[in-house]
């Protein structure tokens, strides 16, 4: 009887440690999905941003293509 009171108390102890493992765990895993979240949502910045340097070059690139040709265009047309 009091060897089956010790391998019970020895059981939930076991149990004890393997919860705290458990929540130990779960607050590890709730860490890395908020650093995922955070680096995510910087990534998503800088793409943002990205797009926006990208939007901008190719808006000056366009705008400077359209002078070239505006100051060439007289002299192309009155070439004989």
């Amino acid at each position: 009887m009091n060897a089956d009171r010790e391998s019970f108390a020895f059981d939930r102890g076991i149990l004890a440690h393997d919860r705290g493992c458990l929540d130990r765990d779960r607050g590890s895993l709730d860490y890395n999905r908020g650093m995922l979240t955070r680096s995510l949502e910087r990534d998503r910045g800088w793409l943002k941003y990205d797009w926006g340097m990208l939007a901008r070059n190719l808006a000056k690139l366009s705008l400077g293509m359209t002078r070239d040709l505006i100051r060439l265009s007289p002299k192309v047309m009155h070439q004989p």
